[in-house]
């Protein structure tokens, strides 16, 4: 991936100097601002598995990477204290999904560092527009990141479904989620929205799960992944490689010893 890294560099370079970039650089951003970076799981619904780990912590205008730097040497950290850990999810600010710009530095970080890019998941809000003109969150995919939508138009679904199975997932949306255990009509409004995720090949995902009523019923209905105080907490870094290590623990198949005959 390199030397096409090179090449995209160069060009966005070039376009840097030509005019300017779609949104103003802010400020510029010092490791010690996030240094204090906290990490949240996203839990399988079918399995009990921590199906990734979210990072808790925004990305600033102007194409700033701190999050992403410092997540990645923790996750390598992680993997060299003998966990393994699950993919890690980014929340994008709409600006960076729709600019390539403003990804490159994400992507020469993660060349810098030789992550696997598979293991890496960006998502795009809901106001980073159609599927299809967030150029920034197609880069990432082009590179062999996961990413991430929150629009269930069928243009959206049947671009993200040509990104190849398990390439891309859908958030499910606030307003379906707000007390759709309890809401008369909730049930059939998510049931809609995951046919529709399921006959595109796309997984699922719910946030900000707030009980475990709700918990249940997501599962029963069919979601895939949920996140939310219902689900796991927010950790540190530590806490999470605490977090991870008792969950491999409980996924762990346990070898069955023969009781000696009496």
């Amino acid at each position: 991936m390199g030397w096409l890294l090179k090449l995209w560099g160069r060009v966005a370079r070039w376009r840097v100097a030509a005019g300017p970039v779609t949104q103003a650089a802010g400020p510029p951003v010092g490791e010690a601002a996030v240094a204090d970076i906290r990490f949240r799981a996203q839990i399988c619904c079918h399995t009990g598995a921590v199906a990734s780990v979210h990072v808790a912590a925004p990305f600033l205008p102007g194409g700033d990477d701190t999050p992403l730097r410092l997540a990645l040497r923790q996750w390598l950290r992680w993997r060299k204290d003998g966990i393994e850990p699950p993919p890690l999810a980014f929340d994008l600010p709409a600006a960076m999904a729709q600019s390539p710009d403003l990804v490159m530095p994400l992507l020469w970080e993660i060349d810098r560092q030789e992550f696997p890019t598979d293991r890496l998941i960006f998502a795009a809000p809901l106001d980073a527009g159609p599927v299809e003109d967030q150029w920034g969150l197609l880069l990432l995919a082009r590179f062999g990141c996961v990413i991430e939508a929150a629009r269930f138009d069928v243009s959206d679904l049947g671009a993200l479904r040509q990104l190849g199975p398990g390439m891309a997932r859908l958030r499910l949306p606030h307003h379906a989620l707000r007390d759709c255990h309890t809401r008369p009509g909730g049930g059939r409004m998510l049931l809609s929205l995951l046919a529709m995720a399921q006959r595109f090949g796309l997984q699922t995902l719910a946030c900000d799960v707030a009980s475990r009523d709700q918990h249940g019923f997501l599962a029963q209905l069919g979601c895939d992944i949920v996140q939310g105080e219902a689900v796991a907490p927010v950790l540190d870094a530590s806490g999470m490689a605490q977090f991870l290590h008792a969950m491999t623990e409980v996924q762990r198949p346990r070898i069955g010893i023969k009781r000696p005959a009496a």
